[in-house]
């Protein structure tokens, strides 16, 4: 019974979507969706998505856009590796193969000379912007240090899927066990947990494959250690001694982890918590639906939210010790914005299109219509309807983790560096890791390495 109501009321909220473009969100006729794109009525463009929740909200309602702009979008959806892969192709000819694209925070200074100012876009093209848009909605943090590069924006924020920590209650009630506010605490309840209820459950859950997983998830024990991955003159800081201490820390986790980290990524740690395998566990917000969800989860219901642990040392956010936009945080952000092309052929179908997929009515449906969303719109998270799904319910339009979620983007969100080099230096700084991890290195060995690989990379040699 409850997932048909959730289909009637998604029918009805789609409905609703679609009287909000065609008449103006005021409910007056001062701006249409129809009436702003007549003049390109029958243009085709093409966006390159990836095929995660969010992006495939869009994807579902695009037929909707189609219908009141008379504009076609062909909709390509891949993985994000591909997609930076064939963004790179289509930036190297300055072909406009893709009108609109999904990026990565992390690539968005390489990409950066090849983006659409939409500040200036949007100054030059008044006709085209929605009043109610309202881009002051958007969280700023999320403008500032995802969506803009050297002060220009480029994009609009999509999604923000920051670590939130999770916890079984009643395997913590049972135990009079408190949410860790500490790493040291976090440690000491670990253990405990795999001391107690292992090989059933394990204490946490740790995704430390030689992969670009495992450096998310080392820069929020990096930054609540007190360390940075560059100082404020643009040198790597990665063997600091902060540095070394807190991947000496992360090390010191893997005996009391569910065993096999080394070959997990952020989806084998989804699925292991689906399965009742770790009673604590940092995850990506945008993968708590699916593991509160009945159909997929053992664990469904049963899961308390929390802000990532502090470390022993404050955070360091003095902008004159920081450079290429790097914000410490306790939590990790990997938000992706929505861009278009600066060769886009139809750079004002583009924008439309842009901005109707990162509206709130969109970002609403995706959140409580379909689920797996991580609204960037600060009016999303008091909507009423979002609300109305933080009580426990069942299925994957769960917004149980939406106050912690804005807790975490209002006070403590961190963003990593993005020197045009940074896609590059990506590759080493994992590996580096993976050989400590794996103890081919140790700790201050691995991170000399990979200090010396970013200078030179970021110095251009």
């Amino acid at each position: 019974m409850q997932r048909n109501k959730s289909r009637f009321w998604v029918m009805g909220l789609v409905v609703g979507v679609i009287l909000i473009f065609a008449l103006g969100a005021t409910g007056c006729f001062a701006w249409s969706l129809r009436e702003a794109a007549q003049p390109y009525r029958g243009q085709r463009i093409t966006a390159i998505i990836c095929h995660e929740a969010p992006n495939m909200a869009v994807q579902q309602l695009v037929p909707l856009f189609e219908k009141e702009a008379g504009i076609k979008v062909d909709v390509e959806t891949a993985p994000l590796d591909d997609i930076n892969t064939k963004l790179a192709m289509m930036f190297a000819s300055r072909m406009g193969t893709y009108d609109v694209a999904y990026i990565d925070k992390a690539w968005m200074g390489l990409d950066a000379p090849h983006l659409l100012d939409i500040g200036e876009f949007t100054k030059q093209h008044p006709e085209l912007v929605d009043p109610d848009f309202d881009a002051d909605d958007f969280f700023p943090i999320l403008i500032k240090k995802q969506a803009a590069v050297g002060g220009k924006l480029l994009g609009y924020p999509f999604d923000v899927p920051l670590f939130i920590l999770v916890y079984h209650k009643e395997i913590f009630e049972e135990n009079g066990l408190k949410v860790p506010e500490t790493y040291e605490e976090f440690r000491k309840t670990a253990k405990f947990l795999t001391d107690n209820y292992a090989p059933k459950m394990y204490g946490c859950i740790l995704i430390a494959k030689e992969h670009y997983a495992l450096l998310t998830e080392y820069a929020q024990f990096l930054w609540a250690f007190g360390g940075t991955f560059f100082d404020g003159k643009g040198k790597c800081s990665l063997n600091s001694p902060e540095a070394v201490e807190a991947l000496e820390f992360y090390k010191s986790l893997l005996p009391i982890a569910l065993p096999g980290a080394t070959a997990f990524t952020w989806g084998e740690r989804i699925d292991a918590l689906a399965a009742g395998k770790a009673a604590m566990s940092f995850v990506a917000q945008e993968g708590f639906p699916m593991i509160d969800d009945p159909a997929r989860s053992v664990v469904a219901g049963k899961l308390g939210i929390a802000i990532p642990p502090r470390g022993p040392r404050p955070l360091v956010q003095d902008p004159a010790k920081l450079s290429f936009g790097e914000w410490p945080g306790l939590s990790r952000s990997g938000g992706s914005n929505y861009i278009i092309s600066k060769y886009s052929n139809n750079p004002e179908a583009a924008f439309l299109f842009t901005q109707w997929a990162t509206s709130k009515e969109v970002q609403l449906i995706a959140s409580v219509g379909i689920g797996g969303a991580t609204p960037t719109r600060r009016s999303l998270y008091r909507d009423p309807d979002v609300l109305a799904h933080m009580e426990y319910t069942g299925g994957p339009s769960t917004t149980r983790h939406f106050p912690v979620s804005k807790e975490i983007i209002d006070t403590t969100l961190g963003f990593e560096p993005v020197p045009p080099a940074y896609p590059e230096i990506i590759d080493g700084l994992y590996r580096a890791l993976s050989k400590a991890v794996t103890g081919r290195l140790t700790s201050k060995q691995a991170l000399d390495e990979a200090a010396r690989e970013v200078d030179k990379i970021v110095a251009g040699e």
